[in-house]
């Protein structure tokens, strides 16, 4: 949507943002569509919160400047939030599993099989059965 067409003899990329955006009232519109159909895959998909919250963060800087008649489509022409989202998601996709962090704290598996045990209480107030009573004297 954004690096669809190359200005001939250099290195510049636009796509159909920016002109489309040239349709007052439809073209953005048409653009926040399309984005928004992006971040919906890439919210089922289990992407992580924070990467979704940035890709929201690009949609949302693009097209409240894009509201903006000739400027929203200069800024469009540049900002390019789709390319930025897709990059986001590809460094996402390609960091290996173990190096993209945990969502929820764990703990260790020692922990763990000591708590199955009954030596380390579980801290929900129930003791466990090889600690000494003192009420029970």
């Amino acid at each position: 949507m954004d690096d669809f067409l190359r200005v001939p003899g250099t290195k510049l990329r636009f796509g159909l943002d920016p002109i489309i955006g040239l349709l007052p009232g439809i073209g953005d519109v048409t653009s926040a569509i399309v984005s928004a159909i992006a971040f919906v895959h890439a919210a089922r998909s289990g992407v992580p919160k924070i990467l979704l919250a940035r890709m929201a963060m690009n949609i949302l800087i693009n097209e409240l400047v894009g509201i903006i008649p000739g400027l929203g489509d200069a800024f469009s022409f540049w900002f390019k939030s789709n390319v930025r989202n897709y990059e986001l998601l590809r460094r996402y996709s390609a960091a290996p599993a173990g190096s993209r962090g945990r969502t929820a704290p764990q703990s260790s598996g020692r922990a763990t099989a000591q708590r199955a045990q009954g030596r380390v209480p579980s801290g929900r107030g129930v003791s466990s059965s090889t600690q000494p009573q003192a009420w029970a004297a």
